[in-house]
């Protein structure tokens, strides 16, 4: 009868410990889809689209987003790709949401909930490129229309001193606009 127990128990141990190394399993496959979902993004860019931004930067253009609209559904990330073209002495850059409309000109409620993109500085020698993306999701209360987001490129023109000067980039047209749909 003693020998019955000791089996019993072996049996329930080792059931737990298969239980504990599925479970320890699933949560590092979560964990990496969750950290390769940042990698996803940037690679959802089309290549037309990329293709687009390269032969607008190569033409002359200090800022573009050659596709500006697209339609989503609620909760449905959708991708814009831009690049800016630098033709001054190396600066310091960054993108600034400035604001979110919907078609009546109502203000977008939480606009950071809506847009991932890079918010960090970044610095571009003279003649050097970035092409990024800014993602959109819309919330999952948001009205079917057209919502209109707008951005500005700004440049760091301080004299290398600690307090950053930002102006607009290029002076005449710093904004960047994209119109997203939600269906």
């Amino acid at each position: 009868m003693l020998n019955k127990k000791a089996i019993q128990l072996s049996v329930n141990f080792l059931v737990v410990v298969i239980l504990s190394i599925v479970m320890l399993g699933m949560g590092v496959w979560l964990l990496t889809q969750f950290f390769d979902f940042g990698v996803d993004i940037e690679q959802q860019i089309s290549e037309k689209e990329e293709e687009a931004i390269e032969a607008a930067l190569q033409q002359g253009e200090l800022i573009s987003i050659p596709i500006y609209t697209k339609t989503t559904q609620r909760e449905e990330l959708v991708l814009f790709g831009y690049g800016i073209y630098n033709v001054e002495d190396k600066s310091k850059f960054r993108i600034q949401a400035v604001s979110g409309i919907d078609e009546s000109g109502t203000q977008v409620s939480s606009i950071d909930d809506w847009l991932r993109y890079d918010k960090e500085t970044f610095i571009l020698d003279k003649n050097e490129q970035k092409k990024d993306s800014i993602a959109v999701i819309p919330s999952e209360t948001a009205a079917r229309e057209t919502y209109v987001f707008t951005f500005e490129v700004k440049r760091d023109v301080s004299d290398s001193s600690n307090i950053p000067d930002w102006q607009s980039y290029p002076f005449d047209n710093s904004v960047m606009k994209i119109y997203v749909k939600v269906r």
